[in-house]
């Protein structure tokens, strides 16, 4: 007789599973040149995942706690390098979304909320050209990774002196960022006759008309970015993958639930989607045959109180901030809501929304 309420418990978690499991909503990947890609993970709600390299960093495998699929394929054009191939596949419970690239690549991984998305940002080991460091530049400047823009740009600007290329999109930059006179000073420096010169004469037309000019994702070398610029500016705050909570033995609670799944199973085409089945197992549940335990805290990488080794250069700086901070305000977020969503100091919210904002 004990069997009985172990095999209707067995049968409701089977069922409970199949029903409530996370899908697999979206996947969406760009690239920026041949250096460094996003890839952009959309579920239905959220997940524990972890993130593994394979294969010296040309194989990345995202591996999403009881999720199934869905049935939407990966939108991303493929290049030589970062972003060859992405493949969705269930493995158990579990959907693993492997990212096969031609080349190493090193990763810095984060989670967005509403809608949950797993974000991963892949950029090449092997950065030598000239060209490779200007795409990788733009990658950072369209993230929202200003600071690590700026400096690649720098250490580029200095190996390769008065170059027209490196100037432009480094102009390119100051222009988004609305930083007008570094802009024009950078583009002037463009001479007469050179490449991008026409192009860096166009902009500063357009400034002395007291506009800025409005940067396209085409001039910035990099396409298909789906996220907002605030969501993108959260790529500045990573860490380290940290482990996924392992659940606590099935034995602990007093039955071996493999066997008893087991035995279960053979009835499963014939329970359907029975009502009367899962009220019967509910009762036995709530009569205590188990007790009921918390669901697992999921692991969040925006959690900001846990991170492990930030790199200085990946703190926001003031205007990324400030800019966050006024979307928020637009959008009718209250001071305490904008510095619990961001991990920020009240007082400092409260600060910055004070001077005068430009959206």
């Amino acid at each position: 007789m004990k069997i009985i309420p172990k095999a209707c418990i067995a049968l409701l978690l089977i069922t409970f599973v199949r029903l409530s499991a996370t899908q697999v909503v979206a996947v969406r990947a760009s690239g920026s040149g041949n250096v460094a890609s996003r890839t952009v993970i959309e579920l239905s709600a959220a997940a524990t995942y972890d993130v593994v390299p394979e294969n010296s960093g040309k194989t990345y495998k995202i591996i999403v706690a009881n999720c199934e699929p869905g049935d939407s394929s990966p939108q991303y054009k493929p290049n030589k390098h970062i972003l060859g191939k992405i493949q969705i596949s269930q493995v158990g419970t579990s959907t693993v979304i492997q990212i096969t690239n031609q080349s190493p690549a090193k990763y810095r991984q984060l989670s967005m909320k509403k809608p949950f998305r797993i974000v991963l940002d892949l950029t090449s080991q092997n950065i030598k050209t000239k060209s490779d460091k200007i795409a990788l530049a733009n990658f950072y400047t369209r993230i929202g990774n200003y600071n690590k823009a700026e400096e690649l740009f720098g250490t580029t600007d200095k190996e390769f002196p008065a170059d027209g290329e490196v100037i432009y999109h480094w102009g390119l930059l100051k222009t988004k960022r609305k930083h007008k006179s570094a802009a024009l000073e950078l583009l002037g420096q463009i001479p007469k006759g050179y490449p991008y010169h026409d192009s860096a004469q166009k902009l500063i037309s357009q400034f002395k008309d007291g506009k800025y000019p409005q940067i396209d994702d085409q001039e910035l070398e990099n396409v298909a970015f789906e996220e907002t610029q605030a969501e993108a500016a959260d790529s500045v705050a990573t860490a380290k993958p940290r482990p996924r909570k392992t659940p606590a033995s099935k034995k602990a609670r007093g039955f071996d639930m493999a066997k008893t799944i087991s035995r279960v199973q053979p009835l499963l085409p014939y329970a359907g989607g029975s009502v009367a089945l899962l009220l019967l197992a509910f009762l036995l549940i709530k009569s205590a045959v188990f007790k009921r335990r918390p669901k697992p805290e999921i692991e969040d990488v925006e959690d900001v109180s846990s991170l492990e080794e930030i790199d200085d250069n990946d703190v926001w700086d003031d205007e990324t901030k400030s800019r966050l901070i006024g979307k928020l305000a637009n959008d009718g977020w209250k001071a305490a809501e904008i510095a619990n969503e961001l991990h920020l100091n009240v007082k400092e919210v409260k600060r910055i929304l004070q001077k005068p904002r430009f959206d």
